[in-house]
């Protein structure tokens, strides 16, 4: 009887020890500039994004047009007539500057990926920043009201 009597007042204590561990605390709210950056941040990064999309779709033409050029260089290559003056000279140059346009495409290649790289970091420190962001409705209602403002029409 006095173990039961013991674990009876016992027990209620080591619910409340159970039960004492404070909620986590909630993230401030952001303040409106703080949520204006965010959103001029994604703006700016939905530009850069569109921009790359249209340097990666003209280069791809470069590079097509490109191999139809060699393709067509090799063909006449075939039937040169390498006893015409001036013949393979002409072919050479054209060789030439087919290889000119190739060194030029790879060096654009590798600044678009520099670029498409640096594009990745910005969202990426964006995403750690806005992420999750917590705002009044009141501040929301505010700011999407201050940019339709600002956007033309």
């Amino acid at each position: 009887m006095k173990t039961t009597l013991a674990c009876l007042l016992l027990l209620p204590a080591g619910l409340s020890w159970a039960q004492s561990a404070p909620a986590p605390a909630q993230p401030p709210l952001a303040t409106r500039a703080e949520y204006t950056a965010c959103l001029d941040k994604a703006d700016e990064l939905a530009a850069s994004r569109k921009a790359l999309q249209a340097r990666k779709t003209e280069h791809e033409a470069a590079v097509n047009q490109l191999q139809e050029d060699v393709s067509a260089h090799v063909q006449a290559g075939i039937a040169l007539d390498v006893k015409k003056k001036g013949a393979l000279e002409g072919y050479n140059n054209n060789g030439a500057m087919l290889n000119a346009r190739r060194d030029k495409l790879n060096a654009s290649a590798d600044q678009f990926a520099k670029d498409v790289a640096e594009h990745n970091r910005l969202g990426a420190e964006s995403g750690k920043q806005c992420t999750g962001m917590k705002i009044a409705t009141e501040d929301r209602q505010a700011v999407e009201k201050d940019r339709a403002a600002r956007t033309p029409k």
